[in-house]
């Protein structure tokens, strides 16, 4: 825990994590408060209902990448600004909204939501040595999992006593309250001297999180040339010597570096990964709300969920640990095969624990997945790539619920489960061999 500790000495770790779950809260709560809204107070049917939350799902997957590379471009203030005047006037008139202007309304706010996964992780790799990043890393995964338990929940019960509009506006008011605080601190977004430690720089590690033997900064001037403006980074981490494999990673700024120098075979194979993480995580949410009600226990939906969030956030907090990092493919597979094993339950207790022992691979896998490709990106596009980490997760897990659905209805939620694992494994395992393959 040691690692833990020296991380949140530094002001801009522990100041960034809790002004960002401040955000994250009501936003994970406006989520589920959406479908309340619209069947309670609109009257309308879950069906309509679950056509907000698509659309809503949507923008936010078009935005992570837009606002992402905004950050790359303008900065943290220029960026979190406009999402708090949108988001703030969105939900100061959407709870008074019919259906379709709510409808609408929504879609199109959302584009300007707050970048709540991408600037945090921005600020905690710019401020953070290298060797303690994946401690950061982990704190905020393990932050998104206690957001994400509480923040429904939490408000859910709120609108009970007091009514979905003005728990809605609550809600957006809280949210604003975390992106203005952040956006008054400005922490930096961009490496500084103080994430280099011992000579080492994020930029100079390979994709595991183990740094290489390449003291260069990130921030180092680079001459307008296709020569000096790259840098090679090992794919494989756990060994530095010429047999590595390597890629060239662009380090000029955002105006030089093309704004798909971060593409190729390794960050596409890892966000193919996150994609099949999305997919496993919709399903087993999908799949335990269809199981334990074959089970008759339709009551124990909650608490046997909540048994995937500790094992996520104990997870995360061991993996940040640990003195080296774990392949994120590998992680993915475990995360697939604990899933699939869920199938063997007869029980919503036995479901549960293995769930919690499921959810021990999440936060790992979803960790990991942003350390890797962050290592193999420009300091220049990493607001871009790590928002489209966050539209290929949030992809996932919508394409999860049709056919998932459509297999629990068909066969059943024992061979749901076995697909929903099966497919984070698979492609753990080819993103793996992905991984292992030399560059040319």
């Amino acid at each position: 825990m040691r690692s833990y500790r020296e991380v949140l000495a530094i002001r801009e770790v522990w100041t960034t994590i809790l002004l960002s779950a401040l955000t994250r809260l009501p936003i994970f709560g406006l989520t589920m408060l959406i479908t309340l809204h619209v069947v309670e107070t609109l009257g309308m049917s879950y069906r309509l209902a679950g056509a907000v939350t698509t659309f809503v799902t949507i923008s936010s997957m078009i935005s992570a990448p837009w606002r992402g590379s905004m950050t790359d471009r303008r900065g943290l203030r220029r960026t979190m600004i406009p999402s708090i005047v949108v988001m703030t006037a969105v939900y100061a008139v959407a709870p008074w909204l019919g259906y379709y202007p709510l409808l609408v309304i929504l879609a199109l706010g959302y584009l300007w939501n707050y970048p709540i996964y991408t600037i945090p992780r921005q600020v905690l790799i710019a401020t953070v040595p290298l060797r303690k990043r994946r401690a950061a890393l982990s704190l905020d995964a393990v932050s998104i999992e206690i957001c994400y338990m509480f923040g429904p929940m939490v408000s859910i019960i709120i609108a009970s006593s007091v009514g979905t509009r003005a728990t809605m506006i609550g809600c957006a008011v809280l949210a604003a309250l975390g992106a203005t605080g952040l956006t008054v601190l400005d922490p930096p977004i961009a490496e500084t001297s103080g994430a280099a430690s011992e000579g080492q720089t994020p930029s100079s590690s390979s994709p595991d999180g183990n740094p290489s033997p390449d003291p260069r900064s990130a921030t180092e001037p680079v001459a307008p040339t296709q020569s000096s403006a790259t840098e090679t980074l090992a794919v494989e981490g756990t060994t530095h010597d010429s047999d590595s494999p390597t890629i060239d990673v662009p380090t000029a700024h955002p105006s030089t570096t093309p704004a798909l120098a971060w593409v190729n075979r390794f960050t596409v194979a890892i966000l193919i990964g996150c994609l099949a993480a999305g997919y496993t995580l919709g399903g087993i949410e999908l799949t335990t709300v269809g199981a334990m009600r074959e089970m008759g226990s339709t009551q124990a939906i909650g608490w046997v969920l909540a048994f995937s969030g500790l094992g996520s956030a104990l997870g995360g907090t061991i993996y940040g640990a640990l003195n080296r990092s774990v392949p994120m493919p590998a992680l993915l597979t475990l995360m697939g095969l604990t899933a699939a094993a869920t199938t063997l339950a007869t029980s919503p207790l036995q479901a549960g624990l293995i769930l919690l022992i499921g959810g021990l691979f999440v936060s790992p896998t979803l960790t990991a997945s942003i350390d890797q490709l962050t290592n193999l990106t420009p300091p220049s596009r990493r607001g871009s790539v790590i928002g489209w980490q966050g539209s290929f997760l949030n992809a996932g897990v919508a394409i999860s619920a049709p056919t998932i659905g459509a297999v629990i209805d068909g066969v059943g939620w024992h061979q749901a489960f076995i697909l929903s694992g099966a497919i984070a494994a698979v492609i753990g395992l080819a993103v793996g061999a992905v991984m292992r393959t030399r560059g040319s």
